[in-house]
């Protein structure tokens, strides 16, 4: 079932592409504005660093004393697996990297949560501010990015205030589910984990936040220059609306870098302000070598954080720590 979930983006894809004229689609890509596209790519540097940043940022809060440049490809290594696993799980690589190192992995955990958290936060703020302002279009997506950004922040006030009830009710969950010697193991991390979630008050939120902002709009403004490169005049905010909206509905696991799903919302909300099928496609295929782009970039970082923490033992001792033990029979 996982394998035909995450094959859904991919026909999805297909479908688009036996959908529209496929020589007219490489033409406009063979006449793509190249020095404006050049520049859109590499808007991505600056974007990365900053998120980066705001992960270093968390784990000075916590104690954990790494620098800066270190942070930064421990980042990108995450970035190198991340867009080519559902929902961008891959870039939690990062928090084994460090827990190897003797750092608390429940703590080094709430760190890359929290960060990927805010960043899911902002995506859905902006998804839903620009659905509220376009809503004649839009309509059918208000209740679920609205109802996602509520349950978000509920969700966000549980963990930070969490009642005896609702913490004894999650660890019945936990124990009911994994074995003794595995439940011992989460018990702790948990334990890790509060105390990392306890550093996370409103100046650490509001700052994250804002620099999240800062690192979405970069990325929307390189859409929009994507869009010009290849000569489309789109309204700003309906194409950051669109482009929001897309970039959500990617976090599902059923695509990796967004195939199929960015596809299918470009091909349907562009073409409502008349944008051919033709050039929705070549904007969405832009967009994936950008992606594509960022994995070259911390493809580096990626190479170094392997040979520095040496990812496969890294791996092979998680993956026994973590085995669940045997129940005497």
């Amino acid at each position: 079932m996982k394998g035909l979930a995450k094959g859904i983006g991919v026909l999805l894809f297909l479908f688009i592409l036996s959908r529209i004229d496929l020589g007219a689609l490489l033409g406009l890509l063979g006449r793509v504005d190249l020095p404006l596209l050049a520049v859109g790519l590499f808007l991505a540097v600056p974007m990365v660093v900053l998120k980066a940043l705001r992960w270093h940022f968390f784990l000075d809060r916590v104690g954990i004393g790494i620098g800066r440049g270190e942070a930064l490809a421990l980042y990108g290594s995450g970035l190198f697996l991340g867009p080519a696993t559902p929902g961008r799980l891959g870039e939690f690589i990062r928090v084994f990297y460090l827990a190897e190192r003797g750092h608390p992995f429940g703590t080094v955990f709430y760190t890359a949560f929290i960060d990927r958290f805010i960043d899911v936060v902002a995506l859905l703020a902006i998804a839903t501010a620009g659905i509220v302002f376009h809503l004649a279009r839009f309509r059918v997506f208000l209740l679920p990015f609205l109802g996602g950004g509520i349950l978000a922040i509920v969700f966000l006030v549980l963990l930070c205030r969490p009642s005896a009830g609702i913490e004894g009710f999650l660890r019945r969950i936990v124990a009911g589910v994994l074995p003794n010697r595995t439940n011992e193991r989460l018990d702790r991390v948990y334990t890790e984990f509060r105390a990392g979630l306890a550093t996370l008050d409103v100046f650490t939120f509001s700052g994250a936040f804002l620099v999240t902002l800062l690192c979405w709009g970069i990325y929307f403004y390189e859409v929009e220059l994507f869009a010009r490169a290849l000569g489309l005049a789109i309204p700003f905010s309906y194409l950051t609306t669109v482009t929001a909206t897309a970039t959500t509905l990617g976090l599902i696991p059923v695509t990796i870098f967004g195939l199929g799903t960015r596809d299918a919302v470009f091909f349907l909300f562009l073409g409502e302000v008349h944008v051919p099928r033709e050039s929705a496609e070549a904007l969405s295929l832009i967009i994936l070598l950008w992606n594509l782009f960022i994995v070259a970039l911390a493809f580096p970082a990626w190479q170094w954080a392997a040979e520095h923490y040496a990812l496969d033992e890294i791996l092979r001792r998680w993956k026994e720590r973590w085995k669940p033990s045997r129940k005497a029979s």
